[in-house]
C-alpha cells in the first residue's frame, strides 16, 4: 500500500468506517496508518463519556476505544483483500470487537481530554486481527492531529511519544475480526 493510498485511508473520519452510533464512537481522527504495522487514533472525551463516573473516563470505554481503532485496520484490510469499499464491506460483515487479553492501567483520563490509541497489528487473516495497544494520555493543549501530520514513522515499535504524554493503559492480545452478516448479527 502506498503512503497516498494510506492517507487516503486515514483522512476518512471514523464513522465512514465504522457503524456505532454517535454516542458510541470513541475515536475523532485516524492519525497513522500500515497495514504492515498498526494504526493510531485520537478521541477527546466528551462530559456524556463521564456523567455518572465522576468526570472519569471509564476503563472499559478505554479499551472499547482501542478496540475501535484495531477493528478500524481490520476493515481497512479487508476493504483492500476483497476489493470492496466499505460501504459494501458493511453489506456483507460486522466488524466485532471479540477478545483480549491482559488489560493494565497505568492512569486515567478526565473530561475533555485526549486520548491517543497506538494499536500495533501482529496478525491479520482469515478476516481476523491480533493487535496490542497503548493508550496514552495527550499534554493538555497540545494539538494531537497536528502533530502526527508531520510525523514520518517506518515501524510502530520506533513512535517515540513526545514528553508530556503520560501511558494510560496497555492490553494484549485484541482480537477484532468481520463477521459475515446473518451468522451472529441479524440481516439489516
Amino acid at each position: 500500500m502506498t503512503e497516498t493510498e494510506r492517507n487516503s485511508w486515514i483522512s476518512k473520519r471514523p464513522n465512514e468506517i465504522l457503524i456505532h452510533g454517535p454516542s458510541k464512537l470513541y475515536i475523532d481522527k485516524y492519525l497513522w496508518f500500515d497495514p504492515t504495522e498498526g494504526i493510531i487514533s485520537c478521541y477527546t472525551t466528551q462530559s456524556k463519556d463521564t456523567a455518572d463516573h465522576f468526570d472519569i473516563f471509564r476503563g472499559v470505554d478505554i479499551i472499547e476505544s482501542a478496540g475501535q481503532t484495531g477493528v478500524s485496520a481490520c476493515a481497512i484490510m479487508e476493504s483492500v483483500k476483497q476489493d470492496k469499499s466499505i460501504d459494501e464491506l458493511k453489506k456483507h460483515f460486522r466488524l466485532a470487537f471479540v477478545g483480549m487479553g491482559k488489560a493494565r492501567f497505568h492512569g486515567f483520563v478526565k473530561v475533555n481530554e485526549t486520548l491517543l490509541n497506538v494499536c500495533k497489528i501482529h496478525q491479520h487473516k482469515f478476516r481476523q486481527m491480533l493487535i496490542s495497544s497503548k493508550v496514552y494520555k495527550a499534554p493538555a493543549g497540545m494539538d494531537v492531529a497536528e502533530y502526527f501530520k508531520e510525523l514520518r514513522i517506518e515501524k510502530i515499535d520506533q513512535l517515540q511519544v513526545p514528553e508530556g504524554f503520560m501511558l494510560v493503559a496497555e492490553m494484549e492480545d485484541m482480537i477484532g475480526r468481520s463477521v459475515p452478516i446473518g451468522k451472529v448479527y441479524p440481516n439489516p
